[in-house]
């Protein structure tokens, strides 16, 4: 037979076989393993060939879908061949191995069901076979084998379809029919939102394709396939991590100083940022969210973050609040509405999944425009670091950079989509960067940067500032010492001791020890409420009002009562404690208190009458009181920081500890309740009488090398 008559009669033969076939199947062949071959355990299958596929839903007969049968003739359906390649490239995660779905294969305007089906001829048995589904599939689905549903991936009510984000899930088949088939449907749904938002023109149906094969097999795949899936997802993990964990922190510093508005600006930015990764990520590995619970949120984040990181910056570096600028936060805030607007749009859209094309492509133009405000927000962000550049041009340009790449990141499936411009990267480990990733990290690395820095520049400032009071303080002190501290009084009559240590640099006692050229002898031993700079200052008031009056008088009720008149008016709620004693050659000393402690002769507490302290009220009466002294007394003068020294259980050094202390030195006085625990200033002042009936011709002047009070803390 030549050549020629060959080929007519294998026409011939191929046109008898189409007119007594008519109702041929989609069909493919699989070979099953026996047990005795090798790696007969790790057998599977992919499901390549053509299919059949018909769009919209089964009718159902008696409750049962009819295109599920295994007997349905699906012979008038159309034929579609689906095949994977690594070389067809996934449109929006750019990851090779891609299969497009039924809008690139003929059918780009079909959102809601559409069935496939393919017969699959096992040989040598298959009794345990099992089938994994693809992972990545839009949008729900439904599998049957020989008219038995086996499993299926989204809620099928008579309301809708609740969808998810999808994974690879494996079912068991049941054992072929009596001529060795398993007949094989698949019930699809594509929302119309995703039919229309998904911009790739690929959308439908799976984008792998079925695997069958043993239990151990498919199982083997299944966890290849999670592996991949936790590798893909583990960068933007990390890096939403470290967005949480910042804003927490920046969160703390916000509660410990309210006014810093900064950081709880800082910390709705990202964790706004961070929350939207924690809820893809939810949705990926849970069924807690459907699929527009999960999309929502990144309609909304990129307008809300924008809007926060333009306050961030603004307050950060200090930028002028100027007309241009409260248009800016305008303009963010009703982004922010738009954001929000669109999200209940969609929202309310995909609750009801029977709605059409029209309503999607209307919803989807919301989206759309809330992408655009978007966009504006993040020129605007970029604008506010521009105006920033004039101010600290180093952390404006460290901030540029990560909110250059975030706002990239932020709307990388649009650029993808829109523009073909690739925002994610694949590695043969199964790790997925992408920009928001990049951006994200950057970002908090930034962050601790600039907060290091401004941290470090703070606590320059706050060490420069207290290396200027502290010098301030040390100077005060010093002037202290040297201007009214006395120094030892050389006499014949009284033997002066003073002793003073101030609870903080400077403080609020005072002491004065004055001779007079009679040969008597003005003590003034006093106390003013508080400590620190503010009793010094009182105290330099005092000791200057009481050195000035002692020229004209030695009278101490006429001493105190100066002092009084000049505390009133300065005090600032305020008042002193003082005693005034004038000792006189012959023995007779005159006193005058003003709410000061007695003070003790030879080791007694001398009792006096009270009077109201210093600065209270005007036109107090104090009165005098007169003792005579002998030769060889003993005088102490204390202020109650020796009374009121605490030690480490709270006690206090009290009365009794105290008199046992007067017939002390100063010296040994003061030591003693310092090292029971000093709590105030202390100041103790001695005065021994050395001698009374002397000649006044021969009494030597009083020698001092400056007499003058002290001030004690």
């Amino acid at each position: 037979m030549n050549e020629r008559r060959f080929r007519w009669w294998f026409l011939l033969v191929l046109l008898v076989a189409g007119l007594v076939c008519p109702h041929a199947q989609a069909r493919v062949t699989v070979t099953v393993p026996t047990g005795g071959d090798v790696g007969s355990v790790n057998w599977s299958k992919t499901l390549n060939g053509t299919w059949r596929f018909q769009p919209g839903d089964s009718p159902r007969v008696g409750g049962r879908l009819l295109w599920a049968d295994a007997g349905y003739d699906d012979s008038g359906w159309a034929k579609m061949r689906l095949h994977s390649s690594s070389d067809v490239i996934d449109p929006v995660y750019q990851y090779g191995g891609y299969m497009r779905g039924w809008s690139a294969l003929g059918y780009p305007k079909l959102a809601g069901y559409a069935w496939y089906r393919l017969n699959i001829h096992v040989k040598h048995g298959g009794s345990n076979l099992w089938i994994k589904m693809p992972g990545h599939v839009d949008d729900g689905y439904q599998v049957f084998a020989n008219g038995k549903f086996i499993g299926g991936f989204g809620k099928f009510t008579s309301g809708g379809v609740a969808i998810y984000r999808s994974r690879p899930l494996i079912f068991p088949l049941p054992a072929p029919d009596a001529t060795g088939n398993i007949q094989l449907a698949i019930r699809f749904y594509l929302s119309p939102i995703s039919a229309v938002d998904a911009g790739t023109h690929s959308t439908g149906g799976m984008h792998e394709l079925p695997v069958i094969g043993f239990h151990r097999a498919v199982v083997l795949l299944l966890r290849q396939e999670r592996q991949e899936l936790i590798l893909n997802q583990m960068v933007p993990a990390v890096v939403s991590f470290l967005m949480m964990l910042a804003a927490a922190g920046f969160f703390c510093f916000w509660i410990y100083d309210r006014s810093e508005k900064t950081y709880l600006w800082l910390t709705i930015a990202l964790l706004s940022e961070g929350l939207v990764e924690f809820v893809m990520l939810a949705g990926l590995f849970s069924l807690w969210l459907t699929q527009d619970q999960v999309n929502s949120p990144a309609l909304v984040v990129p307008s809300v973050a924008m809007f926060f990181w333009i306050l961030v910056w603004e307050d950060w570096f200090g930028i002028r609040r100027e007309r241009w600028s409260r248009w800016v936060r305008w303009a963010g805030f009703a982004g922010v509405l738009l954001a929000v607007s669109s999200a209940l749009v969609m929202i309310r859209f995909d609750a009801d999944y029977r709605a059409g094309f029209a309503a999607a492509e209307a919803s989807l133009r919301w989206a759309q425009l809330n992408v655009f405000v978007s966009f504006a927000l993040g020129a605007l962000v970029l604008v506010t670091l521009f105006q920033a550049y004039f101010k600290d041009r180093v952390g404006a340009l460290l901030a540029m950079v990560p909110i250059g790449l975030t706002s990239i990141g932020f709307y990388g499936t649009n650029l993808r989509t829109w523009w073909k411009i690739r925002t994610n990267y694949f590695f043969t480990s199964g790790l997925n960067l992408r920009m928001a990733d990049v951006a994200g990290f950057l970002l908090v690395l930034v962050l601790a940067v600039l907060v290091g820095r401004r941290f470090l520049h703070t606590r320059i400032e706050e060490q420069l500032k207290k290396q200027t009071i502290e010098q301030d303080l040390e100077q005060a002190r010093a002037l202290q010492q040297q201007v009214l501290v006395p120094e030892p009084i050389h006499s014949e009559l009284f033997d002066v001791k003073a002793e003073y240590h101030a609870a903080r640099t400077v403080g609020g006692d005072f002491f004065q020890a004055i001779p007079r050229p009679d040969g008597s002898l003005v003590i003034v031993v006093g106390d003013v409420s508080g400590k620190g700079m503010a009793a010094a200052m009182l105290v330099a008031v005092l000791v200057g009002a009481a050195r000035t009056k002692i020229e004209e008088t030695s009278d101490p009720v006429q001493i105190l009562r100066v002092l009084n008149e000049r505390l009133l008016g300065r005090a600032n709620s305020h008042f002193a404690t003082c005693i005034v004693a004038h000792l006189r050659p012959g023995g007779a000393m005159v006193m005058a208190n003003a709410g000061h402690l007695p003070p003790y002769r030879n080791g007694v507490a001398m009792e006096l009458p009270g009077s109201l302290p210093l600065g209270i009220v005007s036109g107090v009466e104090y009165e005098a009181f007169s003792v005579q002294l002998d030769a060889d007394d003993y005088l102490t003068f204390m202020t109650d920081g020796v009374l009121e020294a605490q030690n480490a259980s709270g006690e206090l050094l009290g009365f009794e500890r105290m008199e046992a202390l007067a017939k002390l030195d100063p010296g040994s006085i003061a030591k003693a309740a310092m090292e029971f625990g000093q709590e105030d200033d202390i100041t103790v002042l001695g005065v021994k009488v050395r001698a009374l009936k002397v000649d006044l011709a021969q009494v030597s002047v009083l020698q001092t090398d400056g007499l003058t009070g002290g001030i004690v803390g």
